[in-house]
């Protein structure tokens, strides 16, 4: 690691990191909590890698956009959408400091297992968008929506539901993970790269196949503990998700899941879960570098 190079990451860290965590607060997707905790893990991603910070961006710019799909039509079913689309640092840190850690402990720390802590860090940001996807476009879907376990109908935008559709775009935002976790590792590693060579084709498909892989698991990992671990109410009146215990307010139902766990701290147990499995796999699936 050269100092022209250290000096080049910690320049573009700097600038995307401030202008990373002031977009999301200009477009209210961040508190000013939100936009500290995205300064410094942007900051520290790309001052440990391009393709780390590449990553985090592509998840927070696809999971924006998705975020912002049928809005309207989301808010009536679930009452708290509109405040759960700005985020806290609570919610940002679940969501990425883990592959934070993973990025500088490989630059920094313990260069010996970067190949090892890179599968993580993808497996990682495969996981988050996938369930993003599936969460935000899946409660959109026409299909029906159950919970596993036990394999019941719920209503849309229950913790934890899933449908056909949401499982497919989980496999879609995986695998776009994947994808540019490929060509950025290409590229950064530079061994004779280009786009259309057979080495650089034949380990994009591979970390593709990879980030849909993990990202699916970490999706259903996420259902599973959403299902059992938060709890859900719905309006009978409204037909509304409502949030927080309403056990004892006129025409609330109790759903599904007991009250153990935040939807941030799901994210997080379903990340490192995930992370764990991408490691396993990643060194059984990708050829050395």
């Amino acid at each position: 690691m050269t100092l022209s190079y250290t000096t080049s990451n910690l320049v573009s860290g700097l600038f995307l990191a401030t202008a990373l965590s002031l977009h999301g607060l200009k477009k209210k997707k961040l508190s000013p909590s939100g936009a500290a905790a995205a300064f410094t893990v942007g900051f520290l991603s790309f001052a440990s890698s391009k393709k780390s910070g590449i990553i985090l961006i592509m998840f927070y710019y696809l999971g924006s956009k998705a975020t912002k799909v049928g809005a309207k039509k989301k808010e009536l079913l679930d009452i708290s959408t509109t405040q759960s689309s700005v985020r806290g640092a609570e919610q940002v840190f679940c969501c990425s400091l883990l592959a934070t850690i993973c990025a500088v402990l490989s630059t920094f720390v313990f260069p010996t297992h970067s190949v090892e802590l890179w599968h993580a860090q993808v497996a990682h940001y495969s996981c988050c968008l996938a369930d993003t996807l599936a969460s935000e476009l899946g409660m959109l879907s026409k299909s029906a929506h159950l919970i596993i376990p036990p394999f019941r109908a719920v209503p849309k935008g229950t913790n934890g539901g899933v449908s056909l559709y949401g499982f497919v775009v989980s496999v879609v935002g995986g695998g776009m993970i994947g994808t540019v976790a490929g060509f950025s590792e290409k590229y950064e590693s530079g061994a004779s790269f280009s786009l259309s060579s057979e080495a650089t084709s034949r380990y994009v498909l591979t970390s593709t196949i990879f980030g849909a892989i993990v990202g699916l698991f970490g999706s259903i990992v996420d259902s599973v503990l959403g299902a059992t671990c938060q709890t859900t109410y719905f309006d009978v009146a409204k037909k509304q998700i409502v949030r927080g215990n309403r056990s004892n307010a006129q025409n609330i139902k109790h759903i599904s899941g007991l009250d153990i766990l935040s939807n941030a701290t799901v994210n997080l147990a379903s990340v490192a879960l995930t992370m764990v499995c991408g490691i396993v796999i990643g060194s059984r699936l990708f050829p050395p570098l």
